[in-house]
């Protein structure tokens, strides 16, 4: 990214509200799902921030490359003790023009792709639905869509070891490509 390496350490520029880490998000956005908006037909609305902090569009569907997802453990703690949501988690990384899923050409199956969750209620980080045990903090790809958000190759933590450890043992051509992308 940006002139470094493709995983250079994000450093500080503003603070994140509700006790989450100061990081750097040059040509990078930060996606949350919006408390106060909702469509008619109940779909939920997300703000994106720029890297200036700015809110510049909300969305009910967004594609981002390498995302980070952080959850403000000081905020997780004040849903729980005063039981009233609070914006605390995000999504952050580079917005893409479009959609992967629906891309067949990209040769990531649909089955690939992994539905994620985060209820300040149940959980402490974006969790797998499919095994709310897998936390899951980064991705190489992730999209908000009306039918939730999906990521494609989730590096769970729930050893502490990230999913990628295992994957660099063995890889795969078309996942070497994605890297580069």
């Amino acid at each position: 990214m940006n002139g470094g390496s493709k995983d250079s350490p994000f450093f500080c520029l503003y603070q994140i509200t509700n006790g989450c880490k100061i990081v750097e998000m040059k040509d990078q956005v930060q996606v949350y799902r919006n408390l106060h908006k909702t469509l008619e037909d109940g779909t939920k609305v997300y703000s994106v921030k720029n890297d200036k902090g700015i809110v510049v569009d909300h969305v009910t569907q967004i594609a981002i490359y390498k995302p980070i997802l952080r959850v403000g453990p000081k905020g997780n703690e004040r849903v729980r003790d005063e039981k009233r949501k609070n914006v605390h988690a995000y999504m952050q990384g580079k917005k893409m023009r479009e959609s992967l899923i629906d891309d067949y050409n990209t040769g990531i199956g649909i089955h690939e792709w992994k539905q994620i969750t985060y209820n300040p209620y149940r959980h402490k980080s974006f969790v797998l639905v499919e095994d709310e045990s897998v936390a899951v903090r980064e991705a190489w790809f992730a999209e908000v869509r009306r039918d939730g958000v999906w990521v494609y190759l989730p590096e769970p933590s729930t050893t502490g070891k990230l999913f990628s450890e295992s994957l660099s043992k063995k890889p795969h051509k078309n996942r070497a490509k994605q890297r580069d992308v």
